[in-house]
């Protein structure tokens, strides 16, 4: 027996509903951000993509508890897809600070050559 019009448009706008429970759009802003490589960013993006996609026929097409499942498997390949990206961010951006605390503190510990805090050898005449 066919949907009518009405359920099917209802349908399918309860599979795009956990879609906005993931942060796919803030995870590639921040990866770009942090300067992850473009392949990176558009491997996990088509990565996404294709998981909400499954998700989305198997929500729509679920007829056994083993599909229940591939969507479960689905919807959280999304989510670590996304959050994959929001970890690597944030460590490339840590390692980042740490290089540029590195690089300021070994500024300060080696003497300015015009410094008068060094040491001069006194030679007599």
């Amino acid at each position: 027996m066919p949907l009518p019009s009405y359920v099917l448009v209802v349908v399918v706008e309860l599979t795009a509903a956990p879609g906005e429970l993931i942060v796919p759009r803030p995870a590639q802003i921040v990866g770009n951000f942090a300067r992850l490589p473009a392949k990176t960013l558009n491997i996990v993006s088509g990565l996404f993509l294709g998981s909400r996609l499954a998700y989305s026929a198997f929500y729509f097409y679920q007829e056994t508890e083993a599909m229940a499942w591939a969507r479960s498997g689905a919807f959280f390949t999304g989510l670590g897809a996304s959050l994959y990206v929001l970890f690597s961010s944030a460590s490339k951006v840590r390692e980042r600070r740490l290089a540029c605390r590195r690089i300021r503190s070994a500024r300060r510990l080696t003497p300015h050559p015009s410094s008068t805090s060094q040491v001069f050898k006194l030679t007599a005449y």
